[in-house]
């Protein structure tokens, strides 16, 4: 017995000493409260039970606490005005004051937004309340700003390429070579494309930089760098191919189609051909047979799809 005696001992001070622990050690489990982290004897003596499944918005992700159902709803609404927008960019682009013109007044207004954007996501902002409104308003003036840049960059870059015949070039080291139009544009578009996916690594930085600093300073890279972009448009401005607008075809096709529908519903009745100098008068006529064709041409296959 007396050999027992000390184990005995042994294992009331190991209860003792978890007591003491268990006392001390707190756990916090999202609750307003903590409670105590369990002993080895309360794990082998006390019943278990499940915790309480959260159904409150405490411990969502993100600055404003809206919940997941109104970040989903605002960036759905975000994607879908960025669709829509750029109908209207390229009709004032084509029909009106031209591409680079659009792109860099689009560029400005864009950057308002990423301006409105950060301020709006600084920690007194935050504080105040005014997140989620100037997150709405930066949200629409960068689709905004999106309808006027993402419809004229790469056409921009196409009329950059001024060829339309192949030449014979010597280069350097002798070698005759030809230079191909349609290879000078692949060239173009291999270097455009480059650069978008390069910018599509950002959210690798920005993401980072807001799990581990802030929402603001992951807008502010952006804006700094919309900044370099609009330095680079006023620096190449003069160096840039800019055509001027001839006329949106978005426009000319809804005129076709009007004069179809008001000549008995046939496109046949819109071509040029078809119609006196009178109606080509009347209905500012600047389009030919073939643009007929094209948009009767379209008009079918958007009816197989529709049906």
């Amino acid at each position: 017995m007396s050999e027992e005696f000390p184990q005995e001992k042994n294992v009331l001070e190991n209860d003792e000493s978890s007591k003491v622990t268990e006392s001390y050690t707190k756990l916090d489990v999202g609750d307003s409260e903590s409670y105590d982290v369990p002993s080895i004897k309360d794990l082998s003596t006390l019943r278990k039970v499940a915790g309480r499944i959260p159904t409150e918005k405490n411990g969502q992700p993100g600055a404003i606490g809206a919940g997941q159902q109104t970040a989903t709803a605002l960036t759905l609404f975000f994607q879908f005005f960025c669709y829509i927008t750029p109908i209207f960019g390229a009709i004032l682009a084509d029909q009106y004051i031209g591409r680079f013109n659009t792109i860099f007044m689009f560029c400005c207004i864009y950057m308002v937004g990423l301006v409105v954007l950060t301020v709006t996501a600084i920690p007194q902002a935050i504080a105040a309340g005014v997140t989620l409104p100037g997150l709405i308003i930066a949200m629409v003036i960068i689709g905004l700003g999106t309808g006027g840049i993402k419809c004229n960059v790469a056409p921009l870059a196409g009329e950059q390429n001024t060829l339309t015949k192949p030449y014979v070039k010597v280069l350097a080291n002798g070698d005759k070579v030809v230079v191909d139009p349609e290879l000078t544009t692949q060239s173009i578009f291999h270097w455009f494309y480059l650069a978008i996916n390069i910018g599509a690594l950002s959210p690798v930085i920005t993401t980072n930089v807001e799990k581990y600093h802030s929402y603001w300073l992951a807008y502010l890279i952006p804006l700094i760098m919309f900044i370099f972009a609009i330095l680079v448009l006023i620096i190449g401005k003069n160096q840039l191919v800019k055509k001027t607008p001839n006329g949106s075809a978005l426009l000319n096709c809804f005129r076709v189609l009007r004069v179809a529908y008001s000549h008995d519903r046939s496109l046949e009745n819109a071509k040029p051909s078809n119609m006196s100098d009178d109606a080509k008068a009347k209905e500012r006529v600047t389009w030919d047979d073939d643009f007929v064709d094209q948009d009767q041409y379209n008009t079918t296959v958007c009816n197989i799809y529709a049906k």
